[in-house]
């Protein structure tokens, strides 16, 4: 490429071009069998939350290794850690059972709290004000 033109952006549909965010703490040879997060170690609340959903903290026994653009090292006076961790955030795994078991309940309490909202608007619709007309349709929420 000649010097002075800049990189163009890849074409997505339509001739649009397309973006996404650097990825500063990707995660390399991921198991399967496991989703993967970064839990702010600092936060002694959220880590008991986290332990409390299932989330442990992950090892090299799952084989995963962090991808940092600026890891750790000797030069900031900090000990050298390992690769599942980067200043204060650890890299935690969850079973990917576990995390089909929490995303069911989470889409329970979703189609809950629709079909109130949708009781709700029915009742609201049948009977406004007080008077005796009925409207009869279907609620669509998007």
């Amino acid at each position: 490429m000649p010097r002075g033109i800049p990189n163009r952006p890849k074409e997505g549909k339509k001739g649009k071009p397309t973006w996404a965010p650097a990825r500063m703490l990707d995660v390399q040879n991921k198991d399967p069998n496991y989703r993967y997060r970064w839990v702010d170690k600092s936060d002694p609340a959220n880590v008991v939350k986290k332990e409390a959903e299932g989330w442990l903290p992950a090892s090299s026994i799952h084989g995963a290794q962090a991808k940092h653009d600026h890891p750790e090292g000797v030069e900031d006076g900090k000990p050298l850690t390992g690769l599942t961790d980067y200043r204060e955030l650890q890299l935690w795994t969850l079973s990917n059972e576990q995390a089909e078991a929490r995303e069911e309940y989470f889409q329970g309490l979703a189609d809950q709290q629709e079909r109130g909202i949708k009781d709700s608007l029915k009742r609201d619709l049948r009977n406004p004000g007080g008077s005796e007309a009925a409207v009869y349709g279907k609620v669509v929420i998007e």
